[in-house]
């Protein structure tokens, strides 16, 4: 296989699978592999400019669609434009990307960002030394990513800058992530004057009928429809609807266009006056989508929402780890490396109060995977704080209406804030209804990359890094 994946000459993306060691820093062979998957196009290939261009968009927290690559902004738009291939990657311990063995074992052994990252340096490694890129031609690499694999992509820029060429990191939350932690109500803040934004009686709707709730008896619950599977608790309940506003806020792009959280406020809005008839119209939403099938009184099943292995849907990420398998992958990822500093207070958004606490993090923590979080390893081990000085070519690009950009980079020299944006939805299609501050955006960051590309061609200077490199 080589750098344009020469096998394959169809439109249509390929799935494919390498393998990797399980502990990238052991010596020992018989430590074990495992097999991950990734897509391939080369739809849009064709060197130009002397240059043979790879396209790759980092896999994160989730299981990776194995029938399209995602991010048309990139697969579509920058792809055709630069004539890049693209490959897409599935992250270890999510999706289908597991190795065989223990499940539980080998992931709270061998999950970590350092492991990650070499994951993603082999195969771009890779394509770097295999044919297929005509003589005299320049490999130049860019690294996409969203969210977690933003961070994850600068990460890749500033720690392998041999490998990759230049980073986009949209909605990036690497000031959490380098232990820079602001304001920890910023998050819930932005999502509720997001919601506000849409619909101003939302907030005080949402707040009276979570004091409503908050005030019910536990066994009181199945009377409002909740499924008594998995005990749950009022405080479960609660944590539930924030991590639905918080869902829809990362998702509500183009701002005009009604997306959840603006049909639950309409709900809520003809529902009967009561804080109670509000409440019960949230617990009918979150029914609806789940999907959940079941008759009679029970319609909300909590029990489906909790992360394998846990008895709450609390975790260590206060906006929600999610489900299943994902779900407590990232619950120990959050319990390991990467803090999300977030809190309600009820003031400044429409949540009870739900703290953020340094020491019932650790206690959660050692109770749930018997790991303590050291939340400045990455700081230690690269710098995050200090970026810019560091390396060169990573665009940072966020939302304004997106609670992640709380945590996010937004003063680098190549940042850009998109007013109307939400969490990296530049990254989506173009649109015909797309606001006139996406469309700048897009056209700014197209034009970033171009320099870049100019900028890896004419054989521009690298910022010198010195980094040393070791596990903690």
């Amino acid at each position: 296989m080589g750098w344009i994946i020469s096998e394959f000459r169809t439109s249509s993306p390929h799935l494919l699978r390498f393998k990797v060691p399980l502990d990238h820093f052991s010596p020992l062979s018989s430590d074990g592999e495992i097999e991950m998957q990734y897509l391939a196009d080369i739809s849009h290939f064709s060197p130009s400019g002397n240059a043979c261009k790879l396209f790759v968009i980092l896999g994160g927290e989730s299981s990776m669609n194995t029938t399209r690559i995602g991010y048309p902004f990139v697969s579509d738009r920058l792809a055709k434009k630069f004539g890049a291939a693209l490959v897409q990657t599935e992250h270890r311990f999510y999706g289908d990307s597991w190795p065989q063995g223990p499940q539980t074992t080998l992931r709270n052994r061998y999950l970590s960002v350092e492991q990650v990252l070499e994951d993603y340096a082999s195969l771009i490694s890779y394509f770097r030394h295999s044919g297929g890129c005509p003589n005299g031609n320049k490999k130049i690499v860019g690294v996409f990513g969203g969210s977690y694999p933003g961070a994850l992509a600068a990460l890749m820029r500033l720690r392998y800058p041999h490998l990759v060429d230049f980073a986009h990191a949209s909605s990036a939350p690497l000031a959490f992530y380098g232990g820079q932690i602001q304001n920890k109500f910023d998050y819930y803040k932005i999502v509720t004057e997001a919601v506000r934004a849409t619909n101003p009686d939302c907030p005080d709707h949402v707040r009276e009928s979570l004091l409503e709730l908050s005030q019910l008896d536990i066994r009181d619950l199945e009377t409002i429809g909740v499924c008594p599977d998995g005990k749950p608790t009022i405080q479960e309940i609660i944590q539930l609807v924030r991590n639905f506003f918080a869902n829809s806020n990362m998702a509500h792009y183009p701002p005009h266009v009604s997306g959840p959280a603006e049909r639950l406020c309409q709900d809520i809005g003809k529902a009967g006056a009561s804080a109670d008839d509000k409440m019960r119209s949230i617990i009918k939403h979150l029914a609806r989508e789940q999907d959940n099938h079941d008759t009679g009184a029970c319609i909300f099943n909590v029990q489906k929402e909790r992360p394998s292995g846990s008895k709450s849907v609390i975790c260590s990420d206060h906006s929600g780890c999610g489900s299943a398998l994902n779900g407590a992958s990232w619950d120990y990822q959050a319990c390991t490396e990467l803090v999300h500093a977030i809190a309600s207070n009820g003031e400044s958004d429409m949540f009870p109060p739900l703290e953020f606490s340094g020491q019932l993090q650790e206690q959660y923590c050692l109770d749930r995977f018997g790991v303590s979080p050291n939340y400045s390893k990455l700081n230690d081990l690269w710098g995050i704080e200090d970026l810019d000085s560091l390396t060169s070519r990573i665009l940072f690009a966020n939302g304004g209406r997106d609670g992640w950009t709380a945590g996010a980079i937004t003063n680098s020299s190549n940042s850009i804030l998109i007013s109307d944006g939400a969490h990296h939805s530049e990254m989506g299609p173009d649109r015909d209804d797309d606001t006139d501050a996406m469309r700048n955006a897009r056209n700014q960051i197209e034009s970033m990359i171009d320099s870049f590309i100019k900028d890896v061609l004419s054989g521009a200077t690298e910022v010198d890094v010195n980094v040393t490199y070791q596990t903690v």
